[in-house]
């Protein structure tokens, strides 16, 4: 039950104004019942809250309507309106199908006029909702700013993985030269304090601090709750290689999303099929090759597994030995490119996760070769080997595609973070983050 309650925690914290605007989708669906309800010229009720309203916060946060606000200016509410109009249009020609096809039970037909009345105005004040909320947000003033010593090494890790950016440091971090300057900065001007595992506090500081209800967290736990990611060099040296000390594993918790894979993969096989298809004949006809691609990869344990892919490399490109792919890497073929934005070359691992070498959802595998050179390079990256690989992961949504050891740094850091808090709860919003990625054809960033 602990667990549980720090799960749901991290991801309020993490996620708060997508939950705040999905209380006021649900507030605006209220507010336009009970502006309907007289003349009864409203959606099936049960319908309606079950299922439309449910669908229409999923394809809301899907289609980034929840995401455009980061700014307001014309462009992104124009955006936004446009989008709220279009998921409205888009519901009122579903609601038709279904209830001309008896699909709701209803004491009510509606006519194309009553519904498209109720979704657009649905969808209104929905927008107003959404839009007037985000204002009032950015104008509010709270404790962001952390009190880090600017001897902490971690400022020197955040600022060589160039992830946040200087500007962000800036806003969220307050530079003392040591901790007797605390003294200087009334508590209500920060959140809290930063501080290296083996950093000796003073008592009487240590207790001041916290009857004031000023927070004191180690670097690991200031990166988990804020940056969610780790540094693996915060890692090493805060932790000295008890790195999941504080994990959330739960075997309980990972049977069940190896069920729920297994026959979500097995559905999305069949789903796909017609894509897959569709895009061996583009493959073949493009330059008469082979239509899949095999690779090893190291899973579990470090125990080596085979993987199976779309092609989307021209014959032959490996001749000169094992290389990353770069951006605009001259050895992906023209259907090849089309086929890694939208990541349909990487449906047949669905393979993989129903023999059990690959889950949907963990840290990407890599090759043996490219594997063996990083554990030298990065510390901690080992310790990726004690959960299954999977076909997306935390640093998939959260990071581009890399060609650099910085690069593999980078994304390893996500790793660590879903190593320490893996969670099924984590797993749906990756999952919802993931078609994002696909419809945006582009990788989140930090701040998305």
């Amino acid at each position: 039950m602990f667990k549980f309650i720090i799960i749901i925690k991290r991801i309020i914290n993490y996620r708060k104004k997508i939950i705040i605007s999905f209380l006021l989708d649900i507030f605006a669906a209220i507010f336009v019942n009970l502006l309907f309800i007289k003349n009864q010229t409203i959606p099936n009720a049960t319908y309606f809250y079950i299922i439309a309203l449910p669908s229409w916060m999923v394809i809301s946060y899907v289609f980034g309507r929840y995401h455009d606000f980061k700014k307001i200016d014309k462009k992104s509410t124009i955006k936004n309106l446009f989008k709220t109009f279009f998921i409205s249009f888009i519901f009122i020609n579903i609601s038709l199908i279904l209830e001309g096809n008896n699909y709701i039970n209803s004491e009510y037909f509606y006519s194309i006029d009553q519904l498209s009345l109720f979704y657009y105005i649905f969808g209104a004040i929905s927008f107003v909702f959404n839009l007037v909320f985000n204002l009032v947000l950015g104008q509010k003033k709270s404790k962001v700013k952390w009190i880090i010593i600017e001897s902490n090494k971690l400022l020197k890790y955040l600022e060589k993985d160039k992830i946040e950016g200087f500007d962000y440091l800036l806003k969220n971090l307050i530079l003392i030269k040591n901790l007797d300057e605390i003294k200087n900065y009334k508590s209500e001007k920060f959140a809290g304090l930063i501080l290296e595992e083996n950093q000796e506090l003073d008592k009487k500081l240590v207790l001041n601090l916290k009857k004031k209800g000023i927070q004191i967290l180690s670097n690991v736990k200031w990166c988990e709750e804020f940056l969610y990611r780790i540094p693996p060099n915060v890692m090493k040296e805060d932790l000295n290689g008890n790195q999941f000390s504080n994990s959330t594993h739960n075997l309980f918790e990972y049977r069940i999303k190896r069920i729920l894979e297994f026959f979500i993969s097995i559905f999305l096989i069949f789903a796909s099929a017609p894509v897959v298809i569709l895009s061996a004949f583009l493959i073949y006809k493009e330059d008469r090759g082979p239509i899949f691609y095999s690779q090893i990869r190291r899973g579990i344990y470090g125990k080596n597994f085979r993987i199976l892919k779309l092609r989307t490399m021209k014959i032959d490109s490996e001749k000169n030995g094992v290389q990353w792919s770069s951006q605009n890497d001259p050895r992906i073929t023209k259907i090849g490119n089309l086929l890694r934005k939208s990541r349909i070359d990487e449906l047949p691992q669905l393979i993989s996760v129903i023999s059990g070498d690959m889950n949907l959802i963990g840290p990407r595998p890599e090759r043996p070769e490219i594997d063996n050179y990083l554990e030298k390079k990065i510390p901690c990256y080992q310790s990726k080997y004690f959960i299954t690989p999977g076909i997306t992961g935390w640093a998939q949504v959260n990071y581009p595609y890399g060609s650099t050891i910085q690069d593999s740094y980078n994304k390893f850091s996500y790793d660590l973070y879903y190593l320490r808090n893996f969670s099924i709860f984590l797993d749906i919003l990756i999952l919802f983050k993931t078609i994002r990625v696909v419809l945006d054809y582009k990788n989140a960033s930090f701040n998305s």
